[in-house]
């Protein structure tokens, strides 16, 4: 196992970022970052780089991770009976799904369930479901298992991030914080309780002024001590003026925080404290190590 490479894909709106990490008994080494924008996206475009390598690196990856653009998956969340049996909720999120998606059919969709904060009282609680098209994610599986790689996991890239602040942020899973994943013209946000999702938003923010709005307002509601932003849409610009605005720490997520960097790659690192970008899809990558 130690010494093997194995890659993330994240892929959000037409741009494509990769990692590399290589497996070491003291962890993983980071050894690659890209990002791309695509024009030709037929099919499972987002796994090109490791089915037709085109850097030497890449002929070296067993196995991949996948993140899926937030904006591929439905999330859902809603209230449910504590004491509901599996065949119960499992009703229950059918019903609730064919109000939002059209032509909805509960056997051409693979659901995610996330169990949230429960509501006043104990009787219910919270529900997080992210619906991904069933065709899609088994495409993907077979692709991955027709090269002969392994497939560690599939996740959204809010997801993805989220376990790249646990794995670089240990300090976190003691508190209460918001993160926010920024791509293109969405912000995915959520309130993590000691490491445990609570609640999910998310929106499309007309200016800054807005998106901060919406994270005060996670913030408030979830009573957070802090915020980590990630992802492409984000700048340091944007985090100064948070931090002013919102009167609490504000970070940049930085995935790579508690990773080693492979020192022939550190020499020409073009991402160098542009790492946020690539929250997600470090994430992903680390999920399984």
């Amino acid at each position: 196992m130690f010494g093997r490479y194995v890659a993330g894909m994240s892929y959000s709106g037409d741009v494509l970022r990769t990692a590399v990490l290589q497996l070491k008994k003291g962890g993983p080494v980071l050894c690659h970052l890209s990002e791309e924008k695509v024009g030709d996206r037929e099919g499972a475009w987002f796994l090109r780089d490791v089915f037709q390598p085109r850097i030497s690196l890449l002929r070296k990856v067993s196995a991949v991770s996948v993140g899926i653009d937030n904006a591929s998956v439905f999330y859902h969340s809603f209230p449910a009976e504590q004491s509901l049996t599996r065949a119960e909720r499992d009703e229950l999120i059918d019903w609730e799904l064919s109000h939002y998606i059209a032509g909805y059919v509960g056997s051409d969709f693979i659901k995610d369930v996330h169990v949230l904060i429960p509501e006043a009282g104990g009787k219910a609680t919270g529900l997080l479901v992210v619906a991904a098209n069933r065709s899609f994610v088994q495409n993907i599986q077979a692709l991955v298992h027709e090269k002969k790689l392994e497939l560690q996991v599939i996740e959204t890239n809010f997801f993805g991030a989220t376990y790249a602040l646990g794995m670089n942020y240990p300090e976190t899973q003691m508190k209460r914080v918001v993160i926010a994943v920024l791509e293109d013209d969405r912000v995915d946000a959520g309130i993590l309780n000691k490491g445990k999702l609570e609640r999910h938003f998310c929106t499309h923010p007309e200016n800054q002024d807005s998106l901060i709005a919406f994270i005060r307002g996670g913030a408030v509601a979830g009573k957070a001590d802090e915020v980590y932003i990630g992802g492409a849409g984000a700048t340091h610009a944007f985090v100064m003026a948070a931090r002013t605005k919102l009167g609490m720490p504000v970070e940049m997520l930085n995935p790579v925080r508690k990773l080693r960097v492979k020192k022939r790659y550190a020499a020409k690192n073009e991402f160098a404290g542009l790492e946020y970008r690539f929250a997600s899809v470090i994430g992903c990558a680390l999920r399984r190590q």
